[in-house]
């Protein structure tokens, strides 16, 4: 009789812990497969390059099938006019890449790069928002351009005697001339960006996010809607985007098929961006020219 009672008390308590733990493992292996299938980033921590010279940068990002649709890399920290072998600059230091080329892509900085630049690599998706991040360095070389003193010996080199003794000429007569009239350097005026709001910045950051997207996977059309309510709002860096998407340089580069480019719209864009204060719009607007 007692044993039955015991049965009677204890059976009901041990269905709701074995019901409890039971919820628990299933909740904690469905965690786990959730983690396992985020996106990543796969890159070396530190990416060696020489100016002037094309340089592969591999870009690892898995798995495919835990990506979105229109999903693109961004990269930013870029130094000044540095290019990638595919994407296109959105704005001074940074470019988005489409995904398709991460495997075989390459960079290129300029002469002028030097010391180190700290990369902050992104997964986007069309609506702006970050699947995966991940920071590489990139580590510019001075290059090999050791050069030889004019008076060093090449090894092997036969001793040919002492050197010949240059006869010294006579040193030119120079004519006065008059100077020239000074030339008056006309100023540059750097246009600023007008203030804009903190929540209509963040808008228009996802407009020209979810534009980059669509003109990463050829959506030209639609990727111009996006750019043009972006630059409307104000964004510097949409009106650049926008005179990409006419610019006859760019699109042929981008290799976009079966649309031609409009070199006075491009113009009207770069001339927008300038005045928002966009750095390199007025190098686009000379090179139009």
């Amino acid at each position: 009789m007692g044993q039955c009672n015991w049965a009677r008390v204890l059976g009901p308590i041990i269905a709701v812990i074995a019901v409890t733990l039971t919820g628990t493992l299933a909740d904690f292996g469905a965690a786990a497969q959730t983690t396992a299938g985020q996106p990543a980033i796969g890159i070396a921590p530190i990416v060696l390059v020489e100016p002037t010279v094309e340089t592969p940068i591999p870009i690892q990002i898995g798995p495919i099938d835990a990506l979105p649709k229109n999903t693109f890399m961004r990269v930013k920290g870029l130094p000044a006019q540095t290019t990638f072998s595919d994407g296109h600059m959105v704005s001074a230091g940074t470019w988005a890449l489409p995904l398709s080329s991460l495997a075989d892509l390459k960079v290129t900085v300029p002469l002028s790069a030097a010391g180190r630049a700290e990369l902050q690599l992104a997964l986007l998706a069309i609506d702006g928002s970050i699947l995966a991040e991940a920071k590489t360095t990139l580590a510019i070389t001075a290059g090999n351009l050791g050069t030889a003193s004019p008076t060093s010996k090449l090894p092997g080199r036969a001793s040919l005697g002492p050197e010949p003794v240059l006869q010294q000429q006579p040193a030119p007569v120079l004519r006065a001339t008059p100077p020239p009239a000074a030339r008056v350097e006309t100023p540059v005026v750097v246009p600023t960006s007008p203030a804009m709001k903190p929540e209509d910045r963040e808008r228009a950051i996802k407009l020209l996010n979810r534009g980059e997207a669509e003109f990463t996977s050829g959506e030209v059309a639609g990727a111009r809607l996006l750019y043009q309510r972006a630059a409307d709002a104000g964004l510097p860096e949409a009106a650049m985007a926008m005179g990409m998407t006419f610019d006859p340089t760019e699109l042929a580069r981008r290799g976009v098929k079966g649309m031609q480019g409009d070199v006075a719209a491009a113009r009207k864009w770069y001339t927008r961006a300038h005045e928002l204060g966009a750095p390199g719009a007025a190098e686009r607007i000379s090179r139009l020219r």
